[in-house]
């Protein structure tokens, strides 16, 4: 009997340690369980601040380029305006040419006339030139305003 009363305090102490093994190895599952937890918790709340700040940075680009489209649009406003003032100058200084050819004026007058008519041709060229590229800047900013706002959508 003596002999099974020691084996039992034996299988019990045995079990003891082993609980007390079980309850130690299931609070450091605990503690690792909470870590991997709060860690998430910390990379989901930068995320989301990420997320946040470069929805801001989106919404802000986007302003900008409706902005500069703003500008653009009131830039070739005033390109008609100034091509309309040009076109009458140019019409202006074509009748004095031709008033001063009629009118057989000096020939020095006559070349003054056309130099200045021929420096009003090249400033059309350059207005038409950079007028073009007003326009091509003009369609691929709203290109990427239309990128931008499909990607805000999605």
């Amino acid at each position: 009997m003596q002999i099974l009363f020691s084996e039992s305090r034996q299988i019990d102490a045995d079990l003891s340690a082993l609980i007390s093994e079980c309850l130690g190895s299931l609070t450091r599952c605990r503690t690792m369980i909470d870590e991997k937890i709060n860690n998430f918790s910390q990379q989901s709340a930068r995320m989301r601040t990420n997320l946040i700040d470069r929805q801001a940075q989106i919404r802000h680009t986007q302003l900008t380029i409706t902005l500069m489209l703003d500008l653009v649009n009131q830039l070739n406003e005033q390109n008609v305006e100034h091509s309309n003032e040009l076109t009458l100058a140019l019409r202006q200084l074509e009748k004095k040419c031709q008033d001063a050819q009629n009118q057989s004026e000096t020939t020095k007058m006559y070349w003054n006339i056309q130099q200045e008519l021929n420096e009003i041709l090249k400033l059309e060229k350059q207005k038409q030139q950079l007028k073009q590229e007003l326009f091509d800047q003009t369609l691929m900013l709203e290109n990427i305003n239309t990128v931008i706002g499909k990607a805000i959508i999605n």
